[in-house]
């Protein structure tokens, strides 16, 4: 596998190579290894792609992510991606990586890594240890709750990660005060439809 600033590209042996392009935004999304991140984007600019990314290479390391959405549907259109990105993962791994289980609401890896989609629902999030992508979370009804169920996902190990990502919304809620806040923990990226 080869990687510039620009582009992922693994040689397969009977197909031309396959490459992901990547835009700016994104890159500078994927080199950020703050703990703590938060994301106002502009819609239809390839961020559930760069999320969806790191989750599955995250699960090739034997790491979980915890994808939450507004609903289940959302949750599962990220784990598509996810999805969708496989073949990348089995032929960079030549075939050591393999995919234990896959549906609409997990893929399971043979290094026991896994990318699992939940609606947004205090109940449904708790018991969780890994990675976590809060999507769309300006739109999230009850966020106060399910904020509490699902940070302590990530208390366990100072390796994990909690992503908030949303598109604008209503000036209220935990998105927003994250989003203006100041607390110096978050890095904080704005993506409007012209950066991408």
């Amino acid at each position: 596998m080869t990687t510039d600033s620009a582009t992922a590209t693994i040689e397969h042996a009977t197909a031309e190579p396959l490459a992901l392009q990547w835009w700016g935004h994104q890159r500078r999304w994927f080199d950020d290894h703050s703990r703590l991140r938060v994301c106002c984007k502009a819609r239809q600019i390839g961020m559930s792609t760069v999320v969806a990314t790191e989750a599955l290479h995250a699960a090739v390391y034997g790491e979980t992510t915890v994808v939450v959405s507004a609903s289940q549907r959302q949750a599962s259109e990220l784990l598509r991606k996810a999805a969708l990105l496989l073949p990348l993962v089995t032929v960079a791994a030549e075939g050591t990586v393999r995919i234990q289980k896959q549906s609409a609401e997990e893929i399971e890896l043979s290094t026991g890594g896994r990318v699992i989609s939940l609606p947004a629902a205090a109940a449904t999030v708790q018991g969780y240890t890994g990675h976590v992508v809060i999507d769309e979370a300006a739109w999230i009804p009850d966020i106060d709750a399910l904020w509490m169920g699902i940070v302590p996902t990530i208390s366990t190990s100072r390796e994990y990660r909690l992503s908030v990502v949303s598109t604008p919304g209503p000036r209220t809620g935990m998105f927003y005060r994250l989003w203006v806040g100041d607390d110096p923990a978050w890095s904080r990226h704005r993506v409007s439809v012209y950066d991408a």
